[in-house]
């Protein structure tokens, strides 16, 4: 039931991923066109709002990184455990 709730987060998580992905996107299409209209401040926010987007994903994407290496390891150990033999 964990790894499945684990499973569950990760998908999660990964939406998000995408979702300021795509948000980062759209500030910089918006960036470009405000450029092309001349309207620099606006500009500049959307510039701004693409590269925190970018780094908000960068950070969750860290996470989900970490928490899968995490989970290999002790995956890892958890077949170690059951394969070596008793010390009773």
């Amino acid at each position: 039931m964990l790894a499945e709730q684990s499973d569950d987060v990760e998908k999660a998580l990964w939406s998000a991923v995408r979702a300021l992905e795509e948000k980062a996107a759209l500030a910089r299409r918006m960036a470009t066109q405000a450029q092309q209209q001349n309207r620099f401040l606006s500009q500049a926010q959307f510039n701004e709002r693409a590269q925190e987007s970018a780094q908000h994903a960068a950070m969750i994407r860290e996470v989900i990184y970490q928490q899968s290496a995490l989970r290999e390891r002790n995956d890892g150990k958890n077949l170690t455990q059951e394969r070596s033999p008793d010390r009773d």
